[in-house]
């Protein structure tokens, strides 16, 4: 049986600066970015964080270009969390941080070791007992089967999500509460989560399908306001966020923090 939680809002998140060498991240565009202004937006987003009860820890760059999505470098199961192997090279040297902070608070953790295939926070979207992975270029079958393992042990199944276009899952499908998802794009197979009795909403913007959800309160980009108006309608309260130079980056709002739940409770 799985883990009988109630969903709610995090209570502690982590999140990393903004590098001095964001310019340089691993992205599939080309516009140019203005990291100072990713700066600016980045505590933007912070200071919503914290003014909705969530207590932000921020950690430091370390030097690595896309350090501030963290969520890529962790995944939380409830009482411990796996330390990640992201599927780029030059990001591998992230979860270093990512493991001394978990050691420092005392945090159980696994870790995934060289060769066991690759696996990224965003593919990974939790709804209640269930984590939804998402296949793609970051993570791997051997690195589902992986996780798919350790979850087991903290009563989490798996349930693989085919991923035809797109970076990660939750580039194109996040959670808005536990029965329902924003979704945008054919790129997604959403049978698995229809199977799972998840309704899926469809957004009209590309930006609109990350967004992060904060018990009943929702998180959406300012690049995406037709998607608020949707939420909204749905009876969430709902908080906008500028992070333009973040997208730039293929960053959106749910890898900008790892985010753990409070006792008894699980979060998106």
């Amino acid at each position: 049986m799985g883990q009988q939680l109630e969903f709610g809002p995090p209570r502690q998140a982590w999140m990393r600066a903004v590098s001095h060498g964001f310019e340089d991240c691993v992205r599939q565009g080309d516009a140019p970015i203005d990291a100072d202004r990713a700066r600016e937006q980045q505590m933007g987003y912070l200071d919503l964080l914290e003014s909705l009860g969530v207590e932000v820890e921020v950690l430091d760059a370390d030097g690595f270009p896309d350090s501030c999505f963290i969520e890529d470098t962790a995944v939380v199961l409830g009482q411990r969390a796996v330390v990640t192997r992201p599927a780029c090279a030059p990001r591998q040297g992230e979860t270093e941080l990512v493991r001394s902070a978990f050691e420092e608070a005392s945090l159980e953790f696994v870790e995934m070791a060289d060769g066991g295939g690759t696996l990224e926070g965003g593919d990974v979207m939790r709804a209640g007992s269930v984590l939804f992975v998402g296949r793609t270029e970051r993570t791997s079958p051997d690195g589902i089967s992986w996780l798919a393992d350790v979850a087991s042990h903290d009563g989490l199944e798996i349930v693989p999500v085919e991923v035809r276009s797109g970076l990660h899952l939750k580039s194109a499908v996040t959670l808005l509460d536990p029965t329902r998802v924003v979704c945008h794009g054919d790129g997604v197979d959403l049978g698995p989560l229809k199977a799972a009795g998840l309704e899926c909403v469809a957004v009209p913007e590309a930006a609109g399908a990350n967004v992060l959800a904060l018990g009943t309160q929702v998180v959406v980009s300012t690049a995406a306001p037709r998607t608020a108006e949707v939420i909204s309608s749905l009876g969430f309260e709902v908080h906008t966020v500028k992070v333009s130079e973040l997208h730039k980056a293929d960053g959106a709002l749910t890898c900008l923090s790892l985010r753990f739940a409070g006792p008894g409770q699980w979060c998106a």
